[in-house]
């Protein structure tokens, strides 16, 4: 379910259910029999689409819910809309991309499970695998309810790498999962897609250590107000740097200091995998230096 297609159709009252879910005036209240909501009673899972009023009790799926808004379907049944005039990449390219999505296979699910992901992640940030890309499990990279490609990364080898299909998108005019995080107060800015998936819907992998100039736009520009940049290990110049620029522009602005951080834990990710998501909250509540 995309939040910002969503909120051109109803009145957004913020986030609930610890990130998972986003409030509305319910649509529904007058017509079951209720006065109109005022205060947001309509709970919408951001993930899946499912809703409920806690209310009139209205209740449905994502897919019931898109139909009634007259909103698109998700893109796993669609092609993709438009893409942005400043891509180079075609909309034919990425369609042609997306008829070709398939579900996860056997290995993919479970390489995923052994980087840490739930089965709920797996599915609400819709991993799949495209035909003849081998060995990969893929991610949509999506702005605006538009996809811009996939992030994929192999499962065959040692050390996977990742890759991007198709490869000549210009990745850092946006980053992952922003469509939902810049809805936050605070925000995470971290390395990668997996790093972020591990702090949860308030992080944003910026595919790098640096931040664009078209990056820093979204974020200065946005309602966020404070920024915490958790880089990974060998990148805390670059966090100290980055977070020092920003630290004119937001109220409040931290990164993630390694000092008393077992060695052998090189990312956000690593905590995640070993200690899982509590031990990736103790670390944020206790290793972040302020600017």
């Amino acid at each position: 379910m995309n939040l910002n297609l969503l909120k051109t159709k109803l009145i957004f009252k913020g986030i609930a259910g610890g990130g998972t879910e986003a409030r509305f005036i319910c649509p529904f209240c007058t017509s079951n029999g209720y006065g109109a909501d005022h205060r947001g009673h309509l709970y919408v899972n951001i993930n899946t689409g499912n809703f409920m009023c806690h209310r009139c009790t209205a209740r449905g799926t994502g897919g019931y819910l898109e139909k009634y808004l007259g909103l698109p379907p998700s893109f796993l049944t669609t092609k993709s809309p438009e893409i942005p005039k400043q891509l180079t990449v075609t909309k034919e390219a990425i369609d042609e991309v997306v008829d070709r999505v398939v579900r996860l296979s056997e290995n993919g699910y479970n390489y995923l499970i052994s980087r840490g992901l739930s089965d709920e992640q797996i599915i609400g940030y819709k991993f799949v695998e495209i035909q003849n890309i081998d060995d990969r499990v893929c991610i949509p990279l999506i702005l605006d309810n538009q996809i811009l490609g996939f992030q994929c990364r192999t499962y065959s080898q040692k050390n996977p790498k990742y890759l991007f299909q198709p490869t000549h998108i210009k990745i850092h005019d946006t980053f992952f999962q922003w469509d939902i995080a810049k809805y936050y107060k605070k925000v995470y800015l971290v390395e990668g897609i997996f790093d972020a998936i591990s702090i949860g819907l308030n992080a944003v992998a910026l595919f790098g250590h640096y931040l664009s100039n078209n990056q820093f736009k979204l974020l200065i520009n946005s309602d966020i107000e404070e920024v915490v940049v958790v880089l990974d290990r060998d990148t805390e110049k670059e966090s100290i740097a980055m977070s020092k620029k920003l630290s004119s522009y937001f109220n409040k602005v931290g990164y993630l200091k390694w000092d008393n951080i077992p060695n052998e834990l090189k990312d956000i990710d690593d905590i995640n995998k070993i200690y899982g998501n509590e031990g990736v909250k103790l670390v944020l509540k206790h290793q972040i230096q302020p600017i």
